[in-house]
C-alpha cells in the first residue's frame, strides 16, 4: 500500500509501540527525552524514535526504519524490516553561530525483530559512545558548520 497520507505512515509505524516504552524508560533513566517521533511529524513521518539530552553537548540516539535494497521506503511492515541505530554528539554555539561536530556511530540494516531482542545491548553500547564525547574532543575535531540565528 503506497504511503500517501499521514495515516499511512502512522500505520507503518504501529510496530514501534513494542519498543516505545522501554526506549522511553531508558531515556528517562539516563536524562534523555523522547522527541520528534512519527506521531508529531517533526522529523518527518517515516517510522523512527529519537532521544536527546540537551545540555552544553547535545547527545542523541535514533532508531530509524531503513530503506529497501533499491533505496525506496518500505510501504508495509514485516518482522525483518531493516532498522538502523545511530548516535551522535555536538555543540550548538549560538553566540558564534557554529555547530561543533564529531564522530557518529551507526549500525545499519538490523532486522526489527532482532533489534527488539537486543534493544538493551544496543542502547547501552550507543549510550556509552554518546556519553564519552567531550567538549574538548568536539573542539579538537574542528568539524564546524554555520548555524542560523535562533528564532526569537
Amino acid at each position: 500500500m503506497p504511503l500517501e497520507t499521514i495515516e499511512d505512515y502512522l500505520r507503518l509505524g504501529e510496530h514501534l509501540a513494542e519498543i516505545r516504552e522501554p526506549f522511553s524508560s531508558f531515556a528517562l533513566k539516563h536524562g534523555y527525552k523522547l522527541e520528534g517521533h512519527v506521531e508529531n511529524g517533526s522529523w518527518g513521518y517515516y517510522p523512527d524514535l529519537r532521544i536527546f539530552k540537551r545540555e552544553r553537548i547535545i547527545r542523541t540516539i535514533h532508531l530509524s526504519m531503513g530503506m529497501d535494497e533499491s533505496g525506496k521506503k518500505y510501504e508495509e511492515f514485516f518482522p525483518e524490516i531493516h532498522y538502523s541505530v545511530f548516535a551522535a554528539a555536538w555543540i550548538d554555539d549560538f553566540d558564534d553561530l557554529v555547530r561543533w561536530s564529531g564522530p557518529r556511530l551507526l549500525i545499519d540494516r538490523i532486522p526489527f525483530n532482532r533489534l527488539v531482542e537486543n534493544l538493551s545491548a544496543h542502547l547501552d553500547f550507543f549510550l556509552g559512545f554518546a556519553e564519552s564525547v567531550t567538549e574538548d574532543y568536539l573542539i579538537a575535531c574542528d568539524c564546524t558548520n554555520k548555524l542560523n540565528p535562533p528564532e526569537e
